[in-house]
């Protein structure tokens, strides 16, 4: 479903953003979501500082679950690790 995705943030002049995008066809990129529901959840949690067991006992689901919503959020937005996936997704004001 989700392949091979970027994001691309343009500042302006006062250093200010003014345009957030990120790549699937052109045509549908203002409609769909790059994050899930869940994910987004789970990324506000984690730039909370909550840990892995917190979110998993909040949502009800399993540690490996956070983790793999961990790991397709990083994957996703091309982030290095959990602490750039969080500025990336804060950047492009995902959360």
């Amino acid at each position: 479903m989700f392949r091979d995705y970027w994001i691309r943030i343009a500042y302006g002049p006062n250093g200010h953003m003014v345009k957030t995008m990120h790549s699937g066809e052109v045509k549908d990129s203002a409609s769909r979501d790059l994050l899930s529901t869940r994910e987004r959840e789970v990324l506000f949690q984690i730039a909370e500082g909550l840990d892995t067991r917190d979110i998993a006992g909040k949502h009800g689901i399993s540690v490996n679950t956070v983790g793999n919503h961990r790991s397709n959020m990083v994957q996703r937005l091309g982030a290095r690790d959990t602490t750039a996936l969080v500025q990336i997704a804060k950047m492009a004001s995902l959360i």
